[in-house]
């Protein structure tokens, strides 16, 4: 079985999100018993010095899950971040310009104003867009590995199925007889896709 789950946090200085992510982490491991890899440290700009603010990259990071206790229950997990990266809008730039707390502005104030609310919006939005398009580039990516590790297999199959057969193959014109034909064996697919149908292999 496979999931993908795309949790999230917005609240809190940039620095401190490492620490809340990792208590998370720890939590899941010990009570439900899972294994989570993940590296949010990629999600940040290098920095020389230490004590030099934390930038992002991008706003969120993937990563995967495995349950312990059920063998084959894995899945990706796609971490949202709601940051200030590089190319946000320019009106949610130009907020920030003015709201140096934004995006961390705390829960005790409550009375957003509409350029704020907006600026939110807007930046979760770009946030969770980025973070699903990587998510689909990633299944691709698993999705072409996968084929390709497949087909060799698949074509050895064929290959064998068409020797053991020497050929023979099903007349639909006449019913019950069958008749020999020969098929290169690196042409099994492409000889079958060209017959229109008109007759199939069988073992």
């Amino acid at each position: 079985m496979h999931r993908d789950l795309l949790p999230g946090r917005v609240g809190g200085p940039p620095g401190a999100f490492a620490a809340a992510l990792g208590e998370s982490l720890a939590a899941a491991r010990v009570d439900p018993g899972v294994d989570v890899d993940l590296d949010p440290g990629e999600m940040l700009e290098p920095r020389s010095d230490p004590d030099a603010p934390v930038r992002f990259r991008r706003p969120y990071q993937l990563g995967e899950y495995r349950f312990r206790d059920a063998p084959g229950t894995t899945g990706r997990l796609v971490y949202l971040r709601p940051a200030l990266v590089d190319d946000l809008p320019w009106d949610v730039r130009a907020y920030a310009a003015k709201d140096k707390v934004f995006p961390a502005n705390p829960t005790t104030s409550q009375l957003y104003t509409g350029e704020r609310f907006e600026a939110y919006r807007v930046l979760g939005r770009h946030a969770a867009t980025k973070a699903i398009e990587a998510a689909i580039e990633a299944e691709e990516e698993d999705r072409k590995r996968r084929g390709a590790v497949a087909s060799p297999a698949a074509d050895q199959d064929a290959g064998r199925a068409v020797d053991q057969d020497a050929g023979r193959a099903v007349d639909s014109s006449r019913p019950g007889r069958t008749r020999r034909v020969r098929v290169p064996r690196r042409r099994v697919g492409q000889n079958v896709a060209a017959s229109g149908g008109r007759w199939i292999r069988h073992a």
